[in-house]
C-alpha cells in the first residue's frame, strides 16, 4: 500500500492494522503515556538500559539527544523511539522541556518497521501539533479503559508512524537539483547574518515553508540540522575573534550571536575541546 497516496482515515488505518496484525494473537499493550509533559530547566534523563519495553518521545521543545551516532540536536517536533534494552539519554538545553511520551511492549518497533522506521533515529513530522493530538487522544483512551483498548491504541500508533514515514519520504525531495540550489542560497544568506537571533521558525519563514518541511529538506541537502550548521559557523567566527586578540570572551560570544555567555562557553568547549579563554591564550 502506498502510504503517500492513501487517504489517512480511521477506517483505512484500522484495515491496515487488521491485515498486518492478523494472527498475532494479542492486542497492543500500552503501559504508560503522557501528553504535554513538562520538566524543569536543565532536566536530564539517562537510562543505560530501558528494560523490556519500547519508548516513544515527541519533543515539543528542543533538546539534545545521545544516540549511537553521537550527540544529536532535536529541534521542535523531533520524534524518536527506543527498542528493548537500548540506552536512553537526552536533556533540555537551558530551558524547560515539554514533550509527549509513551511506553509499550515491543509493539512500537514492530509497527514502525512496517513503515521503514528504525529505533534510535530522529524523525520530523510534517506537523508537530498532529503528533501531540494523536498522543493526547491515546492518553484519554488509556485513562478511560474499556473494551478494545489495545486495538484503539494500535490504530493511533499506526497513524503516528505513517505520518512520520510520509514526512521521511517527503524529505527525499531534497535530491532535486533546483531545490538544492535554493537551499544553498538560503544557507549563504543565513550564515552571512550569523549573529542574528535565528530560529528554525525564522529560517522556514524565509524559505516560505513549514518548520518541519524546512528542517527535513535542509538536513537532506546538507546532512546536518539548520541550527547545528549555523552553530558551526558561529563557533568558527568566534575562534577568529578570539585569535585576533582584539576581543574578550564576552565580546566574541556577543558578536558570534550568543546572548548567553555561559551557554557559549559550554558549546565552544564541546565543539573545539577547550574553553574560549584557553583558546584565546593559544591553548595554554
Amino acid at each position: 500500500m502506498n502510504i503517500t497516496a492513501e487517504k489517512l482515515t480511521f477506517s483505512t488505518v484500522y484495515a491496515i492494522m487488521r491485515k498486518t496484525a492478523k494472527g498475532s494473537g494479542r492486542e497492543m499493550e500500552l503501559t504508560k503515556i503522557q501528553s504535554m509533559w513538562r520538566e524543569k530547566k536543565d532536566f536530564e534523563l539517562y537510562r543505560e538500559d530501558i528494560g523490556a519495553e519500547s519508548i516513544f518521545v515527541h519533543f515539543i521543545t528542543p533538546a539534545t539527544l545521545y544516540t549511537d551516532s553521537g550527540e544529536v540536536r532535536a529541534e521542535r517536533g523531533a520524534c524518536i523511539f527506543w527498542d528493548l534494552h537500548m540506552r536512553q539519554h537526552f536533556f533540555s538545553d537551558g530551558c524547560e522541556l515539554l514533550h509527549d511520551w509513551m511506553h509499550s511492549d515491543a509493539d512500537f518497533v514492530r509497527i514502525a518497521a512496517e513503515y521503514g522506521l528504525a529505533p534510535g533515529r530522529v524523525y520530523y513530522p510534517a506537523s508537530s501539533a498532529e503528533i501531540t493530538d494523536i498522543i493526547s487522544d491515546m492518553e484519554l483512551e488509556y485513562i478511560r479503559g474499556g473494551s478494545y483498548l489495545g486495538d484503539l491504541c494500535e490504530v493511533s500508533v499506526r497513524r503516528l508512524f505513517i505520518k512520520l514515514a510520509r514526512a521521511e519520504e517527503g524529505s527525499l525531495d531534497a535530491r532535486n537539483v533546483a531545490q538544492r540550489e535554493l537551499f544553498r542560497e538560503l544557507r549563504t544568506e543565513i550564515h552571512s547574518r550569523f549573529s542574528e537571533d535565528w530560529t528554525v521558525a525564522k529560517m522556514a519563514k524565509l524559505a516560505k515553508m513549514s518548520e518541519s518541511r524546512f528542517f527535513a529538506l535542509y538536513k537532506g541537502v546538507f546532512g546536518v540540522s539548520p541550527m547545528s550548521d549555523l552553530e558551526r559557523t558561529r563557533i568558527s567566527r568566534a575562534e577568529l575573534f578570539l585569535l585576533s586578540g582584539s576581543y574578550s570572551v564576552t565580546e566574541a560570544a556577543e558578536y558570534a550571536g550568543y546572548t548567553n555567555q555561559y551557554h557559549f562557553i559550554r558549546r565552544f568547549k564541546k565543539i573545539t575541546g577547550m574553553t574560549p579563554g584557553r583558546y584565546k591564550n593559544g591553548g595554554v
